[in-house]
Order: structure tokens, then sequence, then C-alpha cells
């Protein structure tokens, strides 16, 4: 089950919406210009979901050949890092993944 807020969550609650509306549900609005815009919006939250998904799977496996270890404790050194630096996990993966950031267990 994702986290409430999670990029999963996201994706799971407007596919939810939107299997809703093609099951005969009411459209978001009467106004189509209103609904036209909900949906744009609404692909680039998806887009976006997976583009941060995506920098951090690449991380974890940078991380994963750097520690030696497997993709769960990988993530678990890109969360602790990013809890310890007061950062998001996002910008974490992408300075790892770009800018060759090495947390210091890792190092």
């Amino acid at each position: 089950q994702p986290l409430p807020g999670s990029p999963q969550w996201l994706m799971v609650r407007q596919v939810e919406e939107i299997t809703l509306r093609g099951a005969g549900g009411r459209g978001v609005s009467s106004d189509p210009d209103a609904e036209l815009e909900h949906y744009r919006r609404l692909s680039e939250q998806l887009q976006q979901a997976l583009e941060t998904r995506v920098v951090i799977e690449q991380a974890k496996g940078v991380l994963s050949v750097l520690a030696s270890t497997d993709v769960d404790h990988a993530f678990d050194l890109l969360r602790r890092h990013a809890r310890a630096h007061n950062a998001r996990l996002h910008d974490v993966a992408h300075a790892v993944v770009h800018l060759g950031l090495r947390p210091a267990d890792v190092a």
C-alpha cells in the first residue's frame, strides 16, 4: 500500500479517478475548459512522479553497486542521507546520479 502523498499514491489516486470517470462517473466539471485544465495538470503530475521515481531508482542502482549491497539497503542509505541533511529524497538521488554525491556510509 503506497504511503499517502508518495508518487505511487498520487498515481493510484489519479488512475482511480480516471477509472471511475470511465465507468460512468460524473466529470470533473461541466465546463470543458476547466476539465481540460484539470487533466493537463493531472498529466503533468503523473509525468513528474514518473521522472522522480526514475532518478530514485537510478540512484539506488548506483549506491547498490558502490556499497556492494542490495537496492533496499541502497534506498535506506538515500533516505538516511536526505533526513540527516534535511533534503528531499529526489534531490539527494539527483545529486548521486548527476553530481557524484556519495553518502558517508558509501564513501
